[in-house]
């Protein structure tokens, strides 16, 4: 198996771009359907932030999706050379594969149902975010067994990696951060205060997964040697 794709650095960069503008219209589109009270219910359906399956969400898996396949078949390519190890690409790019069905199917909810009876498990008031705790050590976890391709990338790609941790920290406060921060400090009667939380939360997951599949993008251009083409 071989990855043949025609992107070069600019290329990505202007990817990158047009996912951010995506983005912003997406909240721009949520926000402005709340100002006006949602005036068309379709409209208000399909890019409502703060539910699932509509095209804010599927964009999202999306991404995901192919932060992990970019991953896999990096690690496949008759040119690739390490470090990281292929072994360790490709356990990286399954676990984004996971979160990418993780966001389509919302299982990190799920969780609460497998949970919430545990006195170990911590969990914010109604019985919420008990997932923050299981992905949380499964995560720790992973860091460790990743931890010597996790530090030969950080030799090697020094500005792939700043990308992509800076990237982690934005999605990881799009996710538990903001969830957190919501059931603690957010006052959900108010519904003006709320929307603003909503947008902030989501544009950042979306941001940080962008940022991720950037840096793994350039990663990929550099590690298996595409040749250049103009952009």
């Amino acid at each position: 198996m071989d990855l043949k794709y025609s992107f070069t650095t600019q290329r990505a960069t202007k990817t990158f771009i047009w996912l951010i503008i995506i983005e912003l219209i997406f909240c721009a589109i949520y926000f402005t359907d709340f100002l006006l009270n949602e005036p068309n219910w379709r409209i208000h359906e399909l890019f409502n932030l703060d539910e699932e399956a509509n095209i804010p969400a599927w964009f999202s898996t999306i991404q995901l999706f192919m932060i992990g396949l970019i991953a896999v078949l990096t690690a496949q390519s008759q040119h690739y050379k390490s470090p990281p190890s292929k072994r360790g690409l490709t356990i990286f790019g399954l676990g984004f594969m996971y979160l990418s069905l993780d966001e389509g199917a919302v299982i990190h909810e799920k969780l609460t149902y497998e949970f919430h009876n545990h006195p170990w498990v911590p969990y914010f008031d109604g019985v919420h975010g008990i997932w923050i705790v299981v992905y949380g050590c499964i995560g720790i976890i992973v860091l460790l067994l990743l931890r010597r391709d996790i530090w030969a990338i950080c030799k090697t790609l020094r500005r792939e990696a700043v990308i992509f941790m800076v990237g982690m920290v934005i999605f990881l406060a799009g996710t538990g951060g903001s969830e957190a921060i919501t059931y603690f400090y957010i006052d959900k009667t108010n519904p003006l205060v709320y929307a603003i939380e909503v947008v902030l939360e989501e544009f950042l997951e979306m941001l940080g997964a962008s940022l991720l599949f950037y840096s793994v993008l350039l990663a990929s251009i550099k590690k298996t040697e595409l040749p250049s083409s103009s952009a």
